[in-house]
């Protein structure tokens, strides 16, 4: 019995531990996005590139890519989590990109209490995200970006938008 009730409190421990911790999210004015590729991910993932709009030679590159979040519920908006080469045309003109950082693939262990995955967006509810992200500093890790050890960390811009198309 003692085994039992060791084995259901050190679970219990581990579960509680591994949570992702809301509140020290609400509280911090950076916010991380994890964006995994999995079967019925409510994330699609799209990129363009191009030659204008980029300072460096006429080499073209990648400079948006776009993550949007599509809610289980049809009838809320979806929401475009946006990265660019440049926040803005204001930014553009001074030369300062947007932030990207790298860290050692062993930053998401460390921090997963403060990550945001689309496992805790559906356990919120998509309005509660849409609070919860209000006014913060979003920054996505696309586990497809990954390599040598090394994930990317982009700055996005959200926009809450549902483009329909009107017939």
């Amino acid at each position: 019995m003692k085994t039992i009730i060791t084995i259901l409190t050190c679970t219990v421990f581990t579960l509680i531990s591994q949570a992702q911790d809301l509140e020290k999210i609400k509280a911090s004015k950076d916010l991380f996005i994890l964006i995994e590729k999995r079967e019925k991910s409510a994330f699609t993932k799209g990129r363009s590139s191009s030659k204008s709009f980029t300072r460096k030679n006429s080499k073209e590159q990648e400079w948006e890519t776009m993550y949007v979040l599509h809610p289980s519920n049809k009838s809320e908006k979806n929401l475009w989590l946006t990265y660019k080469q440049y926040l803005d045309f204001d930014h553009m003109d001074r030369g300062d990109e947007t932030q990207v950082f790298y860290f050692n693939k062993s930053f998401i262990k460390k921090n997963k209490d403060i990550i945001i995955t689309e496992k805790l967006i559906d356990k919120i509810g998509f309005q509660d995200f849409l609070k919860l992200i209000s006014g913060k500093q979003i920054f996505v890790i696309d586990k497809d970006e990954i390599k040598d050890n090394k994930i990317k960390l982009k700055q996005v811009i959200s926009y809450d938008l549902n483009y329909e198309a009107e017939e």
